[in-house]
């Protein structure tokens, strides 16, 4: 897989989603990072959009986070966390 295919695969999911459900949910940057295995650092770059938000990440976070892979996906309309 070339490096645009990859960017492209990684521009699915959404980061700001990320971050919204973790505010909604008042989930902390630490506690998501234990669940995921990564540092906290990640979590916060994740959150803001300066590392992509993965396939494989996406993933996790919608196991840990209790929500479909969905969620995450640019092309949904709307999301409602709370749902």
């Amino acid at each position: 897989m070339s490096d645009s295919e990859v960017a492209v695969q990684a521009a699915r999911f959404s980061n700001a989603r990320l971050d919204e459900l973790l505010e909604h949910q008042g989930r902390r940057n630490q506690w998501f990072a234990e669940r995921l295995g990564v540092h906290e650092s990640y979590v916060s770059k994740l959150r803001s959009g300066d590392k992509p938000l993965t396939e494989k990440l996406a993933r996790s976070a919608s196991e840990i986070l209790d929500v479909p892979l969905s969620y995450f996906t640019a092309d949904e309309v709307a999301h409602d966390p709370a749902a």
